[in-house]
């Protein structure tokens, strides 16, 4: 699928966005691989092993990433949750999640600077455990999650 159909899977199946937040980007679903600027990445090293890879080029915003439930509702709760740390001197991006089941990654040092030779805003987060996602996000109750901006 391609970025822009992404985009609009998203308003249609993430439906009411809290305060304070624009319209989300992009959903991801079991199946969904964007090769997108300014999404979210699954990156599968193996069926068994997945990260949560997003990499913005505005630095002043945060984006949070919320579990929708098999039943179609919004849990309210972010589960990753990437903002930048700072515009004006291009330290990287700050990564917090819920979850006990993923893993942060950080970078050493920023990486993939923009044409300003700022660094975008990036985080990481890797599943600690051996299984596959679709199985992850059933045992968990997630249908999908929804990406949600803040500026």
């Amino acid at each position: 699928r391609s970025c822009e159909q992404a985009m609009c899977v998203a308003s249609k199946e993430c439906g009411e966005q809290p305060p304070n937040s624009s319209e989300p980007l992009v959903i991801i679903n079991t199946n969904f691989d964007a090769r997108c600027r300014n999404v979210v990445y699954i990156r599968r090293q193996t069926s068994y092993s997945i990260s949560f890879e997003i990499m913005w080029e505005n630095t002043d915003m945060s984006i949070s990433m919320q579990p929708k439930t098999a039943s179609g509702k919004m849990t309210g709760q972010a589960m990753f949750v990437c903002s930048s740390t700072s515009a004006d001197t291009g330290t990287r991006g700050l990564a917090t999640t819920t979850s006990e089941d993923f893993a942060i990654y950080q970078r050493p040092e920023p990486a993939n600077l923009d044409i300003n030779g700022r660094p975008y805003t990036y985080c990481r987060f890797d599943l600690k455990m051996r299984t596959k996602i679709g199985s992850y996000f059933k045992d968990n109750d997630v249908s999908s999650l929804c990406v949600l901006i803040k500026k």
